[in-house]
């Protein structure tokens, strides 16, 4: 690939199905967004009563509970990040759960997902951040990529690397405790 121009939006993206992407690079996005993807339709009530306990804890929003679809929602209609944008992904999601599945929720969010720097979807950020296409990537790599949608300026790898790879070794532990991957 010698070159990928932007969209009509700025973001340089590119659809991958994701039998292409290797299962278990597709799997650390599972673990670092949505553990329970596949167990609930949309809205997961484990993380619901997680996150309202922290931020009743804390006094402030510290988790928000948000699913794969409901991320996927986020993302698609531009929603806000407040109240009525929380109302709204949680609908919005169900109805892309119940529509999609999880794999076709999952598929998507690889695909529209930002990786930070104008990158959307995991196949651009494999090539732009590690010079490879999916396949090519090892576990580490694939697992630090899984990280950046979650805040993707805060993990950025060029002026985050401290925190994304803080964050790499949180989800790696979460795959070893799991007994998706060898310790």
């Amino acid at each position: 690939l010698l070159r990928h121009p932007a969209g009509t939006d700025g973001q340089r993206a590119r659809f991958t199905p994701l039998d292409r992407i290797p299962p278990a690079h597709a799997l650390a996005t599972v673990v670092a967004e949505d553990q329970r993807l596949g167990g609930h339709l949309g809205i997961d009530p484990i993380a619901v009563a997680r996150a309202i306990g922290q931020n009743v804890g804390h006094f402030r929003t510290v988790s928000g509970a948000s699913t794969l679809a409901m991320q996927l929602a986020r993302i698609v209609w531009d929603l806000p990040r407040n109240a009525a944008g929380k109302i709204a992904q949680a609908v919005l999601g169900t109805w892309l759960q119940m529509r999609l599945g999880p794999r076709g929720v999952l598929e998507a969010y690889l695909n529209l997902a930002p990786y930070g720097r104008d990158l959307r979807g995991f196949e651009v950020a494999s090539r732009a951040y590690f010079g490879k296409p999916p396949r090519d990537l090892t576990l580490g790599e694939a697992v630090a990529l899984a990280c950046l949608p979650r805040a993707p300026t805060l993990y950025d790898p060029y002026t985050g690397q401290a925190r994304l790879l803080a964050r790499r070794a949180y989800v790696l532990a979460r795959l070893e405790r799991a007994g998706l991957v060898p310790a």
